[in-house]
């Protein structure tokens, strides 16, 4: 089923070597099932997502790069 996107906020954790991880769940898809509902009466949904993670890690633990 069609969706919009209500905002997408990302969860930032800093591991012990000191880079910051960033991450946040992106649907994908919204399957809305037919007759099924919860025990409060609401609708069952069915999300299909994606996990996104960007790393940002200190200067000293990045590989250097090599150029073509």
């Amino acid at each position: 089923m069609p969706f919009q996107t209500g905002g997408e906020h990302w969860n930032e954790y800093i591991v012990e070597d000191g880079s910051l991880l960033r991450v946040k769940l992106v649907a994908t898809e919204v399957i809305r099932l037919d007759d099924q509902y919860d025990q409060e009466g609401n609708p069952v949904y069915i999300l299909n997502s994606t996990n996104v993670m960007v790393v940002a890690a200190p200067d000293d633990l990045r590989r250097e790069q090599g150029g073509s």
